[in-house]
């Protein structure tokens, strides 16, 4: 590994091959929302806003980033609230626009990762493996602890003719309960997409679960233990290592005049920081150990 990471250009970034080079996408990012910014597309109090999400559903923005199961519960709020509204999704990710296999790279944790202690007595182990197998040997099961009890928290969506649209979950104007799947649940046998007016949902929600979008890294297996030594921890925990998302968010809604030269000189700076330089050092040299470690056994 030592091979390949190895500092090969100044500030001690690694040179790699044509293709794994750093992401340059973010200076197009910027430009674009400055020159928003200046259009008034982005308003000035953008910064002060607290809540983007009520704002929208009010009418008072133009658009917003959400999960798209929760298309149905917005569409109907922007409704309510104005006369005449429509909602649309747009997927601002090429790739998954695009709906390519293999594209979501993934180690799987994340998805459906229920781990049974081994240091559990053997009686309780049982039981956990008896509740997997009812949570997913019957969809209606499933359902009732995904989306709820049926006719109170959810219901099939209706076509023009009343029937119900198969594989479908409606939850507008109804209770609500929300059990994302990715706890547990996740399983592509059961998957009911949210019924919605937009085409597009139902056709990005099936693209979301089909197996053939996700591919496992090479690493899959392998954990980074961020508290496995004093040393680590301290480093993890530095200041300006913290702030740095909040602090490019101001660039990213095109507040800042110039941006990728002003991220230039906030690189700069960090490059001088020799209390984050050595904290970086010490975080590379440990996951450069504990993958090797992997790696080996």
């Amino acid at each position: 590994i030592d091979e390949y990471l190895a500092p090969s250009t100044p500030n001690g970034v690694t040179d790699f091959p044509a293709g794994f080079g750093s992401d340059s996408k973010w200076q197009e990012d910027f430009q674009i929302t400055r020159r928003w910014a200046e259009d008034g597309i982005i308003g000035a109090d953008v910064m002060s806003t607290t809540d983007a999400d009520a704002q929208f559903k009010a009418g008072a923005g133009g658009a917003v980033v959400q999960t798209i199961n929760n298309f149905g519960a917005v569409e109907a709020l922007l409704k309510q609230n104005n006369e005449g509204a429509e909602l649309e999704i747009y997927v601002n990710d090429p790739a998954i626009r695009e709906k390519k296999d293999g594209y979501a790279k993934t180690d799987f944790k994340a998805w459906n990762f229920l781990c049974i202690p081994k240091t559990a007595p053997a009686a309780k182990r049982d039981k956990a493996m008896r509740f997997m197998n009812w949570l997913f040997e019957d969809r209606a099961n499933h359902d009732l602890f995904q989306y709820g009890i049926k006719g109170k928290n959810w219901e099939e969506a209706k076509d023009a003719g009343g029937a119900a649209i198969n594989n479908t979950v409606s939850t507008v104007g109804m209770e609500a309960y929300s059990f994302p799947a990715y706890e547990l649940t996740w399983n592509s046998d059961f998957i009911r997409v949210q019924a919605a007016s937009d085409p597009k949902v139902q056709e990005y929600t099936e693209y979301m679960y089909d197996v053939g979008r996700y591919v496992a890294i090479p690493y899959a297996e392998f954990t980074f233990d961020p508290q496995r030594t004093a040393a680590l921890a301290t480093a993890v925990n530095n200041a300006t290592l913290g702030n740095g998302i909040t602090l490019a968010q101001s660039y990213y809604l095109g507040q800042y005049a110039n941006p990728v030269a002003a991220w230039n000189d906030v690189l700069a700076g960090r490059y001088a920081n020799a209390s984050l330089q050595a904290a970086l050092k010490t975080i590379q040299e440990e996951v450069i150990y504990q993958l090797q470690a992997y790696l080996d056994r």
